[in-house]
């Protein structure tokens, strides 16, 4: 928020880089938007994911840099998690 108004994205002359101390809050930011993400896609039935149970699924696992996707070795999954990663990048920084 600035003025009270949400912003869409702040840009960034230098942009960001690795030990710079808005790079963490930056990649929670962004994983907690993927996540979301793929539980929506999940719940709406254009991704699938990997089956552990009934009501069990593995989509994703965060790491302290790292991030691992889960899903079927189908087209449609792939073409989904592709424009996932689309919009997550357009979400960066400049």
């Amino acid at each position: 928020m600035l003025n009270g108004f949400p912003l869409r994205f702040f840009h960034s002359n230098r942009g960001i880089r690795q030990g710079d101390p808005l790079s963490p809050y930056i990649f929670v930011l962004d994983m907690k938007y993927w996540s979301i993400s793929k539980d929506i896609a999940l719940a709406s039935g254009r991704n699938t994911s990997i089956k552990r149970g009934p009501h069990n699924y593995v989509t994703h696992l965060f790491f302290v840099d790292d991030m691992l996707i889960f899903v079927k070795a189908n087209k449609s999954s792939l073409k989904e998690i592709g424009s996932m990663l689309a919009n997550l990048g357009a979400l960066d920084l400049q």
